[in-house]
């Protein structure tokens, strides 16, 4: 169940204090699993009165280790 997970992997980091949650997913508007998974990380944060940035955490890349390495740069996320 593609929303539970992310949504208990993303409910558990904002457990521990997390506020800002960087998200690499699939496509959203193209990929149902990407679709999915997006759910479940707005569920969890909502759930916790935590507004997510999308623009800003939300990077995509297509399923495969290069293409997630490289989508999130990491200046983005700690400014």
């Amino acid at each position: 169940d593609d929303t539970a997970a992310a949504a208990a992997a993303v409910g558990y980091l904002a457990d521990m204090g997390h506020k800002k949650i960087a998200v690499i997913g699939g496509e959203r508007e193209y990929s149902d699993t990407g679709r999915l998974r997006y759910a479940g990380v707005l569920r969890a944060l909502t759930q916790r009165g935590i507004v997510f940035d999308a623009d800003r955490y939300y990077k995509t890349a297509h399923y495969c280790f290069d293409e997630g390495y490289t989508a999130l740069d990491i200046k983005d996320v700690l400014t």
